[in-house]
């Protein structure tokens, strides 16, 4: 019994489905399509990606992200939104900013409980090609690139979409 559960288990996973137990989107399965090298990406899409391998993302994690995934850096995929793409103006202050428009659910929080200060990506940042911001304007406190900068593209499995 238990492995014919595995095996359904396996089947939904090689068909691309994911269940996303975060609150950084509605809790629930959501159908992974991989991208494409000219798979072109716009704001608003959804996206299954690996944390990046950048110090940003390691000074700031605090065991938010759990290294029991199937990622290359050992961390479980994120499911956010993409806020910014090339050539977006991207100013992190208090709150984020994408061209001088504000991203609701943006505050940006430095002190969060059990004494955890994080290091924001603070000031303005023009993104350059294969370069994007995420978030989650969901959840406010939301694990994203206000902490951790712009991912790249090589770190983008996929479109993701709820279902």
């Amino acid at each position: 019994m238990l492995f014919i559960i595995l095996f359904i288990i396996l089947i939904f996973w090689l068909k691309g489905y994911r269940y996303n137990s975060t609150p950084s989107l509605p809790i629930g399965w959501y159908k992974l399509t991989p991208i494409k090298n000219h798979t072109k990406l716009f704001k608003n899409t959804l996206i299954a990606f690996c944390p990046p391998a950048a110090q940003a993302f390691e000074k700031n994690n605090f065991d938010f992200v759990p290294k029991n995934g199937i990622c290359q850096n050992g961390y479980k995929i994120l499911f956010k939104k993409i806020v910014g793409v090339e050539n977006d103006v991207v100013e992190v202050n208090n709150k984020v900013f994408i061209n001088g428009q504000l991203i609701k659910n943006s505050i940006v929080q430095i002190h969060i409980s059990n004494g955890i200060s994080f290091s924001p990506c603070f000031g303005k940042h023009i993104l350059k090609k294969d370069k994007f911001f995420v978030m989650s304007d969901f959840n406010l406190q939301s694990f994203d690139s206000r902490y951790f900068c712009e991912i790249n593209r090589s770190d983008i499995l996929g479109v993701v979409e709820k279902l």
